[in-house]
């Protein structure tokens, strides 16, 4: 059996190792792949992504907030 300092981990790094190996490797967001057999393809984030209508007014919200900040000084 296997001593987990030898290795420099902590004995629970060790048993997460092994039992993230017996899951498979994890699936990337980005891999194509062809679910139904029409010669298209998507990926994972075809289906998980959206794009988030807030983020372009970030910006200026942050800008806002610092003008407000400074005229309150």
């Amino acid at each position: 059996m296997l001593n987990s300092s030898a290795t420099g981990f902590s004995e629970e790094e060790v048993y997460d190792t092994f039992e993230v190996s017996k899951r498979g490797k994890p699936l990337s967001l980005d891999a194509e792949c062809d679910r139904d057999g029409t010669g298209e393809s998507s990926s994972l984030m075809d289906y998980l992504a959206s794009e988030d209508a807030e983020f372009e007014k970030l910006a200026d919200r942050i800008s806002l907030t610092d003008t407000l900040r400074s005229l309150n000084k």
